[in-house]
């Protein structure tokens, strides 16, 4: 996470998994706080790449 927002969520510097609307691949983007997760260090970056899929695809 770049910049923690003003109303709370995670800290900067934070990983977090994110839900974006409308975006294609990015380094960064602006995501509500309700649409993140922060990510456990155990968790690499393959595995976060997989996670909106999987959640995605049990909606």
């Amino acid at each position: 996470m770049l910049r923690a927002a003003e109303d709370g969520g995670p800290p900067a510097g934070t990983r977090v998994l994110g839900l974006a609307d409308r975006t294609g691949r990015a380094r960064s983007a602006a995501v509500a706080v309700d649409r993140l997760a922060p990510l456990p260090a155990e968790v690499g970056d393959m595995e976060a790449a997989a996670m909106p899929v999987a959640g995605l695809t049990a909606l």
